[in-house]
């Protein structure tokens, strides 16, 4: 019987950011990255998978280090007007001061920014390079030129703020 699982790192977006610091990102969208298809279905039903994983300061193809660890992503959900996984990251850990300042600096829309995002390491099931389905989600990293399409969407608190109306983050 053949083995069709795969390890790949499949490159992500852009974030935004909560009081704390945190961000909403966008971990990986439909289409096809390093070669691979990931369909809107696959990503659907991967979303809980998303729950909880670490974020570092670029891949290591021999394993993270502490040194690197940058955030903690949570609530994960499948976005349809993206068609991929859009999620909370909190920084946290050593590589957090520069997460922050990158997120900061990719939202700035009055200034050039480098080509700075999220690609996840991911090991799914595939049929020829259409994947099938994401067995486990082992990071979402912080990349120059990441592969599909993860970016910075806000930085949580801007749009919290912008309304005097709006609820307080800790009431929602």
């Amino acid at each position: 019987m053949k083995d069709n699982t795969n390890k790949v790192r499949i490159s992500l977006g852009t974030p935004t950011a909560t009081p704390s610091g945190e961000f909403e990102i966008l971990a990986i969208t439909a289409g096809t990255g390093n070669g691979w298809v990931f369909s809107a279905d696959t990503l659907r039903e991967s979303a809980t998978l998303w729950d909880g994983v670490e974020s570092f300061i670029d891949h290591h193809w021999f394993g993270h280090s502490v040194h690197d660890l940058a955030g903690i992503c949570y609530q994960p959900e499948y976005d349809e007007n993206s068609q991929g996984i859009k999620l909370r990251l909190r920084p946290i850990g050593p590589g957090a001061p520069i997460f922050s300042e990158l997120g900061k600096a990719m939202l700035t829309k009055d200034a050039a920014t480098p080509s700075v995002g999220f690609s996840a390491d991911v090991v799914f099931t595939a049929n020829g390079k259409n994947v099938e389905k994401i067995l486990k989600v082992f990071s979402v990293d912080l990349v120059i030129d990441p592969a599909r399409g993860g970016e910075f969407i806000r930085q949580v608190y801007q749009n919290i703020r912008s309304n005097d109306k709006m609820p307080k983050l800790e009431d929602i």
